[in-house]
C-alpha cells in the first residue's frame, strides 16, 4: 500500500520580467503514478478503506470477495502547472496538483529572505504543498466497499529561519509549524525546529569538499500514515529525531561539472496506536464493538518505536555542449527511517541571450 513508482516529464521556461525587474517562470510537469497491484489477502485488503468493517485481517476470502474489495484506481496521471516570481531576497510561486488527479489541490508559497548583516540572515516562508508520500497522500483513492473518495493532502507551513556564514564556515537554525488536510482525512498538525552546520574541508575556484551536521525534530499530533478511511498515507510520527553528517564535493573541467555526495546518520521515532477510522467517530465505534466481539477484527493499528541507520547517495552532472545549451543528469538514494527512495532526472537546459 505504501509503495509508489512515479514517472515524470516536465518542461520550464524562465524569462526577465521588464519594467518589473526579477525573472518569471513557468512551469508543467505530466506525471504518472503506480501503486502496483495490491494483495488479495484478508489481512491486506483489511487495511484499506472501509474493508476492516467487512473482514477479519486473519481471516480467508474468495476471489469474488477479493475484487470487489480491492481498489480500482492503482494508478493516476496528470500534469500540474506552476508559476513563479523570483528579485532578489523574494520568491514567490503559484500552481497545483496534476490535474487529472482525484483530487486537485491549489498550491504555492512565498519566501523572503532579507540580509541582517554582511554575515547574518534571516528566511521566512509560508507554503502550501502536496504530500507526495503515497499515491492516497497524493491523488486520493476510492474505496470499492463505500464508494468514498479520500486522500489528496495538503501541508500549510510556516517557517522562519537565521543563518550565519563566517570564512568556510556557516551555520543554520529554524523551525516551523504546519497544519494538514485532505478529503474524508482526518486534520493534523506538525512542529518541527532543525540546526546545522558545513564546513569547507576544502576549497579552490574549480573544486571543493564540504562535510557537515544536521540535526532534525518533528511532532505530529495524529499518526495518519495508514490507508483505512480517515487516514492520509503518509509518515507521521509523534516524534521523529535525527541527525546526519553529510559530505558533498563538488567540481568542474572545462565543460563538464559534477557533484558527488554521501550521507550517513541515525534516526529515531515513535509513532503512537491510531484508530481504524480515523476521522469517523460513529463508524470507529462500530469498529471498536466488533472487535470486543470477535477477536479477528481490529479497531487500533498498534503504535511502535523504531531507532534506524540513515544514509544516502547523490550525484548531479552537467555539460555545456554550447553557451547555451546544457545537458545534465541528477541521481538520489535516501534510506530515512521508514522508507526507501530512488530517483533519477534527464534534463536539458537551453539559453536564449537577448
Amino acid at each position: 500500500l505504501d509503495r509508489m513508482t512515479e514517472f515524470g516529464a516536465g518542461a520550464e521556461a524562465s524569462a526577465p520580467l521588464p519594467g518589473v525587474g526579477g525573472r518569471v517562470t513557468l512551469r508543467a510537469q505530466a506525471v504518472t503514478l503506480d501503486a502496483g497491484d495490491m494483495e488479495q489477502t484478508a489481512g491486506t485488503l483489511s487495511r484499506f478503506g472501509s474493508a476492516a468493517q467487512f473482514v477479519p485481517g486473519n481471516g480467508s476470502l474468495t476471489a469474488a470477495q477479493a475484487r470487489a474489495l480491492s481498489p480500482s484506481d492503482s494508478t493516476a496521471s496528470g500534469v500540474s502547472l506552476g508559476l513563479g516570481y523570483a528579485r532578489d531576497s523574494f520568491s514567490a510561486d503559484i500552481g497545483s496538483t496534476p490535474l487529472g488527479f482525484r483530487r486537485q489541490n491549489l498550491l504555492g508559497g512565498v519566501e523572503v529572505a532579507p540580509s541582517l548583516g554582511s554575515n547574518l540572515r534571516l528566511r521566512v516562508t509560508a507554503e502550501r504543498r502536496a504530500i507526495t508520500d503515497t499515491l492516497l497522500s497524493w491523488s486520493g483513492m476510492r474505496d470499492p466497499a463505500s464508494g468514498t473518495t479520500w486522500g489528496g493532502v495538503v501541508r500549510n507551513t510556516g517557517r522562519g529561519q537565521l543563518e550565519y556564514g563566517v570564512g568556510d564556515t556557516s551555520f543554520y537554525a529554524g523551525g516551523g509549524y504546519s497544519t494538514l488536510e485532505g478529503d474524508g482525512v482526518a486534520d493534523n498538525t506538525r512542529i518541527e525546529a532543525y540546526a546545522g552546520v558545513s564546513h569547507a574541508l576544502y576549497r579552490r575556484p574549480d573544486a571543493e569538499l564540504v562535510t557537515g551536521l544536521d540535526l532534525l525534530y518533528q511532532s505530529y499530533d495524529k499518526n495518519l500514515r495508514y490507508f483505512t478511511l480517515g487516514h492520509g498515507g503518509y509518515f507521521s510520527p509523534q516524534s521523529f529525531v535525527a541527525a546526519s553528517v553529510p559530505l558533498d564535493y563538488r567540481a568542474r573541467s572545462g565543460d563538464f561539472s559534477y557533484r558527488i555526495g554521501a550521507s550517513v546518520g541515525l534516526a529515531s521515532f515513535r509513532e503512537d496506536r491510531s484508530p481504524v477510522y480515523a476521522d469517523d467517530a460513529a463508524r470507529q465505534a462500530q469498529q471498536e464493538a466488533l472487535a470486543a466481539a470477535n477477536s479477528g477484527f481490529s479497531a487500533f493499528y498498534a503504535g511502535q518505536s523504531q531507532t534506524v541507520v540513515t544514509a544516502g547517495l547523490r550525484a548531479d552532472l552537467e555539460y555545456a555542449v554550447t553557451p547555451s545549451l546544457r545537458l545534465g543528469a541528477a541521481l538520489r538514494y535516501d534510506r530515512s527511517a521508514d522508507w526507501n527512495e530512488a530517483r533519477g532526472l534527464l534534463y536539458a537546459r537551453y539559453r536564449v541571450d537577448p
